[in-house]
């Protein structure tokens, strides 16, 4: 077993995984391979997301920046560990979130990452500028509950990692 950087969170309780449903479980029993990177310059808003997406059984780890986002998933890809999605927030200082994304789809290891936008700019440029820079989901912040968004993180993930999801019939 190696030992990475990354922390392992507590994985919901029985009666949680009994009230889950069958997708859930599915996603459950994906959940090591799971690590999610949330990007955001904002403390507050990474610790929410770090414990919506540590309740459902994901391995988070947090970037305060776009230069140790960017470290962290060249990292990741380079030791044979990419993380099953990075949520990136637009509005960051020095490197925002678009700068991010553009330099992660260019490099051939961490290009197949899948990156969701989150963000409170709802900005039809940013959108657009994001979607063809290679994000797959943009979500405002405002518009989703932080419940919301890890929903949206686990359908991705879900697609992401189809063939490892266990057959349940």
């Amino acid at each position: 077993m190696m030992v990475t950087d990354r922390t392992l969170i507590v994985v919901p309780t029985y009666n949680e995984r009994e009230n889950a449903g069958p997708l859930i479980t599915k996603l459950l029993q994906v959940a090591p391979d799971a690590d999610v990177l949330i990007v955001d310059d904002n403390a507050a808003n990474r610790s929410i997301l770090n414990h919506q997406t540590s309740s459902w059984g994901m391995i988070a780890t947090e970037a305060e920046s776009g230069e140790q986002a960017l470290e962290l998933l060249r990292a990741g890809a380079r030791d044979g560990q990419p993380y099953a999605v990075a949520i990136l927030d637009l509005m960051m200082p020095k490197m925002n979130g678009l700068e991010v994304l553009r330099k992660l789809k260019l490099d051939p290891k961490t290009k197949k990452i899948p990156v969701i936008m989150l963000t409170n700019m709802g900005k039809d440029k940013d959108i657009e500028t994001a979607l063809s820079l290679g994000a797959i989901k943009y979500i405002t912040k405002i518009d989703h509950t932080p419940k919301e968004v890890v929903s949206q993180v686990e359908e991705i993930i879900q697609a992401a990692t189809r063939d490892k999801i266990p057959d349940m019939s």
